[in-house]
């Protein structure tokens, strides 16, 4: 969590149940898909602590208007269309966390 600070996420503090809680950088709020910079972060409470279990990527609606952008290759990921009611594209990835519905899925049932 500190190298993440460090790195410019803050937390949104909005945790949801099956996603974990957020933390966003806002610089990477750029329009652009770049596997190695998630501008989401996604932490569940571990213990007295907090453990990284997934990333989303977050695209405003503005830039891609009425299209889904460009992710992973293959079809196996779906962009969510404003799912949260924020404005954006958005993909989950659950690279820490096995889902068992499967790694792109919104909703994690291990994510409580």
């Amino acid at each position: 969590m500190g190298q993440a600070e460090a790195e410019g996420y803050i937390n949104l503090n909005f945790c949801e149940e099956g996603e974990g809680c957020h933390w966003l950088n806002p610089t990477l709020l750029d329009g652009e898909f770049d596997p190695n910079r998630p501008e989401i972060l996604l932490y569940i409470q571990d213990g007295d602590g907090w453990r990284l279990v997934g990333v989303e990527y977050v695209i405003p609606l503005s830039l891609s208007p009425g299209v889904a952008p460009e992710g992973f290759p293959g079809a196996a990921d779906t962009w969510r269309e404003d799912s949260e009611g924020v404005g954006l594209w958005e993909l989950t990835a659950w690279i820490w966390l096995h889902n068992p519905n499967g790694m792109f899925e919104q909703h994690n049932p291990r994510a409580e």
